[in-house]
């Protein structure tokens, strides 16, 4: 009887499963992060399979960021999004460019003049002009979506104390979308990209930037919500909340860094997703080192089936859902907060093997079609 359920159950999977990318073609775009060295460079034997069969959409994890792309000032390192572009180009995948304008991960010299100081407001200005320019010179339209500004809003709804802001004032977000405005041809999406975007604080500081872009006549298409959630949060109702929020703006919404933390948290943890953030390694925080429990794995996919139950319900808002990472080896979750650890937050395990998540997320389009509605 074990041996027949079993069958059934395999035989469910095969007749509802094609992959993500066919199951949610009509809804939503499905989008990976990509580890472009190791995973199209050095050993694309081992992924590229996997890829091409899962998405349609690609993001590169680093190495379209400040200090990857322009690590020098003049010297300018595109081999690694040219490899992203250039596979997505043959395979028919959309790239989403991550990321223009951050705090974080920029080159040493971006924020100097030559003399060490910090560099005037005009000559930033022009730095990112120029930056800009550069990026749309060489991947123009091949490039169809950008993450203009990252993690700009803090968590009680202002604008962070950034290096942006001391030099270019409070309303520097809204001079980055005029000038990526002016740059970017109108196809070109232009996304506001941020975590915690379920704060009820801190969705009021993004929607209020949003409603200034607005009124200001400057451009802005999406939110990206960088979905880094856990087992037990946020809750259905906070997701439900941003998402109509803002939606109301006119706003498309892209679920950017989606993975589901299965990992207990120090209690001193912030509970965002801020990489500075660093906590000792203690053993008690790494309980599924050997192994990922059958219970927890179901866990896992119940979080995510709900999760995509949601997504389904508004998916004329959403216009793309994209994991952070291909599988569990490269998530940056093993790195953050704690070092060294080994979590299992994605669909696909090390080996490149379907999790239970995988398959009831694959279910989940029958169950839209079963009453779900929007």
């Amino acid at each position: 009887m074990l041996i027949r359920t079993l069958l059934l159950l395999n035989l469910s999977f095969c007749l509802t499963a094609s992959s993500l990318k066919e199951a949610f073609k009509d809804k939503f775009r499905i989008g990976s992060a990509i580890n472009i060295q190791e995973q199209l460079i050095q050993h694309p034997e081992k992924f590229e399979a996997l890829i091409k069969k899962e998405f349609n959409s690609l993001v590169a994890e680093n190495a379209m960021k400040w200090e990857a792309i322009n690590p020098q000032k003049g010297v300018y390192d595109f081999k690694f999004a040219d490899a992203l572009v250039n596979f997505a180009q043959k395979n028919n995948m959309q790239v989403v460019g991550h990321v223009l304008f951050w705090h974080s991960q920029n080159p040493d010299w971006l924020f100097k003049d030559d003399q060490g100081e910090a560099v005037s407001k005009d000559e930033l200005l022009k730095r990112m002009r120029f930056h800009l320019t550069t990026l749309h010179k060489r991947y123009g339209n091949k490039i169809q979506s950008w993450d203009v500004v990252n993690e700009a809003i803090d968590e009680d709804g202002s604008v962070k104390n950034t290096p942006w802001k001391k030099i270019l004032g409070d309303d520097w977000i809204l001079q980055a979308f005029q000038m990526a405005e002016e740059v970017f041809p109108s196809s070109t999406k232009l996304i506001y990209n941020d975590f915690n975007v379920f704060n009820k604080k801190k969705l009021t500081g993004i929607v209020s930037m949003v409603d200034q872009l607005l009124a200001a006549g400057i451009r802005i298409d999406a939110i990206g919500v960088q979905a880094h959630w856990a087992l037990d949060y946020p809750s259905d109702k906070s997701i439900e909340n941003l998402i109509g929020q803002i939606s109301s703006r006119g706003l498309k919404i892209d679920i950017s860094e989606l993975d589901i933390d299965v990992l207990p948290m120090p209690k001193s943890f912030s509970g965002g997703a801020e990489i500075t953030e660093n906590h000792s390694y203690k053993q008690s925080m790494d309980p599924y080192r050997k192994e990922f429990p059958k219970a927890k794995q179901e866990e896992l996919a119940a979080r995510y089936a709900n999760i995509f139950r949601t997504f389904l319900k508004h998916a004329d808002k959403i216009d793309r859902v994209n994991f952070w990472g291909l599988n569990d080896q490269f998530t940056w979750k093993n790195q953050w907060p704690i070092a060294n650890r080994k979590n299992h937050p994605l669909l696909f395990d090390r080996n490149n093997d379907p999790k239970p998540a995988y398959f009831r997320i694959l279910q989940s389009p029958s169950i839209q079609s079963k009453g779900v509605t929007k």
